[in-house]
């Protein structure tokens, strides 16, 4: 009896062992299946996390290197640009310092033209006295000695040979000639004083012109000049002064006769000139031309034709070169000008520009 409970226990356990073992080897079959894809799932997982580290390393290699590089860039633009503005101020000491120089030169221009202004003046003044001191001591004893040459020569201390006679009209030109100089002198000197007496009023151009050429007329005739007067009869009248007028129009004129060979011709014109605007255009000015058929003047004496004893050809006549310099100071007295034209071939122009209205300025 117990044999065979024991021979059905025994049955009964060998089939549950052998059901137990089924089930674990099936679960231990799951187990592996799992563990596979768990093994496969870390490997694919280590292997991303490589990629990403390789990756990280790489991009870290990257940066470190931009930096770097980016660093190196830094370094040399900061070493640029301390250069540069280290060059930049050493510029800017150096124009500072040039700057200095050129104010203290000009500061030192500015004393010595100062000081050659006060010199300048000085020596004028003194010659301006001078000038004024020798006219009043030289004008004096000429005219005093041309009066008693005047009358000697109207026979008041008796009657003279015609030779003689002859001989104190000759002296008595020269004295003149020596007395107008005088007062050409004694113009400049009050002309640069600011002195100059001027006396306005209406003056008829045409007559005054006519007279001078008049007075011309005989030495014109010596020389064998054709002296012409080409002005017009109805001129616009001058606010001017007519003595002083009468003396540029002279010197103009002496001058052409002095330097027009014999044979040439002169040509005294005047003409009124507008003030440029539409026609009608109103008369601004008074043009009074002195031209000639003589020698033209050198384009190298031209710009210094008008300073003091300035002459155009020393051996051509005689005087003492002044006649021109008094007479531009004493136009631009009267508001007006000289001015001069010459041209190969065709002689020289003279022209004094008279402003209608009365307009006095300083020489």
């Amino acid at each position: 009896m117990d044999r065979q409970l024991d021979s059905l226990f025994n049955a009964g356990s060998r089939s549950q062992s052998a059901a137990a073992l089924a089930a674990q080897r099936e679960r231990f079959a799951r187990l592996q299946a799992f563990a596979g894809r768990l093994r496969v799932a870390l490997e694919h997982e280590a292997e991303s996390r490589r990629r990403e580290t390789v990756f990280t390393e790489r991009a870290a290699a990257a940066v470190t290197a931009a930096l770097v590089l980016l660093g190196l860039g830094a370094a040399f633009l900061v070493h640029g640009l301390g250069k540069r503005a280290r060059d930049l101020a050493l510029r800017l000491d150096e124009q500072a310092l040039e700057r200095e120089r050129l104010l203290e030169s000009e500061r030192k221009s500015r004393e010595a033209a100062e000081q050659r202004r006060v010199e300048l003046e000085r020596v004028t003044e003194s010659r301006n006295r001078l000038l004024r001191g020798f006219t009043h001591d030289v004008k004096n004893p000429l005219g005093a000695a041309d009066g008693y040459l005047a009358l000697i020569e109207d026979e008041v201390m008796g009657p003279l040979p015609a030779r003689v006679t002859e001989t104190v009209s000759s002296i008595r030109r020269l004295i003149g000639q020596a007395l107008e100089l005088v007062g050409q002198l004694l113009d400049i000197a009050r002309a640069e004083a600011g002195q100059l007496e001027l006396t306005f009023h209406d003056v008829d151009v045409a007559v005054l012109l006519h007279d001078v050429a008049e007075t011309y007329r005989p030495q014109a005739d010596a020389k064998r000049l054709e002296l012409r007067g080409e002005i017009p009869s109805h001129l616009p009248l001058v606010r001017s002064d007519a003595t002083r007028v009468r003396q540029i129009v002279g010197n103009l004129v002496s001058n052409a006769v002095k330097y027009t060979p014999s044979g040439g011709q002169i040509t005294v014109s005047c003409v009124a000139r507008g003030d440029g605007g539409p026609p009608p255009s109103q008369p601004r000015e008074v043009a009074i031309i002195v031209s000639d058929n003589g020698p033209d003047i050198a384009p190298d004496k031209l710009p210094t034709i008008f300073a003091e004893f300035s002459r155009f050809d020393p051996r051509a006549a005689e005087g003492a070169g002044i006649g021109l310099a008094i007479s531009q100071r004493i136009a631009r007295a009267l508001g007006g000008d000289i001015t001069v034209e010459s041209e190969t071939g065709r002689g020289s122009a003279f022209t004094l520009h008279l402003p209608l209205a009365a307009h006095a300025a300083k020489p």
